[in-house]
């Protein structure tokens, strides 16, 4: 399996888990009315932007491995990329 589907993959997969808290969380907590639909709408929010950032995040390093250098680093991660590399 390529590293590009797994990077979906992953994230289809934290974006499931808040749906599913989204459908179930407002029963087990017998939330009603607009209270339930302001956590419906703020888990599926908060799903989306979790799945996003974790795809860019795994997206970013997938890039880093493949050239070996840090994609935005700074001296700290220059030189962990450099000790790395000496091993």
């Amino acid at each position: 399996m390529k590293k590009n589907a797994l990077t979906w993959i992953l994230a289809a997969g934290v974006l499931l888990v808040f749906l599913l808290l989204a459908w179930l969380l407002p029963g087990w907590i017998h939330a009603t009315g607009a209270r339930a639909l302001i956590l419906r709408v703020g888990l599926i929010v908060f799903g989306l932007m979790a799945a996003a950032l974790l795809y860019f995040y795994l997206a970013a390093r997938a890039k880093a491995r493949v050239t070996d250098k840090p994609v935005e680093g700074d001296a700290t991660d220059q030189l962990i990329v450099a000790a790395a590399a000496q091993l």
